[in-house]
């Protein structure tokens, strides 16, 4: 953590134009904004992405560029950035400041043809804020997603958070579909939350013994 020292000895490494120059000059811009040297870190970026346009650092360089501009409060634009893991991290920050923003971007992502693990991220994010837009995403993808693994994961994440309204929620699905599967994902959702209630009627209701 001697972040000073850092930046001197990845900067002599950058300035050798050697194998790990761009490398060196990614972790030169970490060690600048771990000291506070945002403005400096973000020159070094622009290095980095000026002098090595195909090195494998890059994504890792723009993941931390846009970091620090969430970190300074700065306005963060989701979509300018192709790549989803990057998007997802733009959109994970508007979420924090600008969620009305956000919502659209993870809706179009979950109706979208990107991968399950992009798609999981996503809801992941939704999960993560308290907004009623976002729950009202997140209920929608677990009552009505046309992929039945989406569907599943959506009503995991809803099992987690536990409160009231989202046990609500997850009961009204449970009556309203005969899917085994999405039914016992609710069930361990209900497990998981402490719903006692919640369990208790579904004993008393569910049909299927094996439920």
């Amino acid at each position: 953590r001697q972040w000073d020292e850092a930046v001197q000895d990845f900067s002599a490494s950058a300035s050798r134009k050697g194998p790990n120059a761009d490398a060196a000059l990614y972790w030169k811009a970490y060690a600048m904004n771990r000291a506070g040297r945002r403005e400096d870190a973000l020159d070094a970026i622009s290095d980095l992405k000026r002098d090595y346009p195909s090195s494998r650092w890059i994504k890792d360089a723009k993941a931390l560029e846009l970091e620090m501009h969430a970190a300074s409060g700065a306005p963060v634009n989701a979509g300018t950035y192709s790549d989803d893991d990057l998007k997802l991290l733009a959109v994970n920050s508007l979420m924090q400041s600008e969620p009305e923003k956000a919502l659209p971007i993870l809706q179009k992502l979950l109706a979208s043809n990107n991968s399950e693990k992009i798609k999981d991220r996503a809801l992941f994010v939704l999960a993560q804020n308290p907004s009623p837009e976002a729950h009202k995403l997140l209920i929608d993808t677990a009552r009505n997603a046309s992929n039945p693994d989406l569907k599943l994961k959506a009503i995991r994440y809803m099992g987690m958070m536990g409160n009231e309204q989202t046990r609500k929620d997850l009961a009204s699905v449970y009556n309203s579909t005969s899917d085994e599967r999405v039914k016992r994902a609710i069930l361990q959702g209900f497990m998981m939350s402490g719903s006692r209630d919640f369990l208790l009627n579904a004993a008393k209701t569910e049909k299927d013994p094996e439920l």
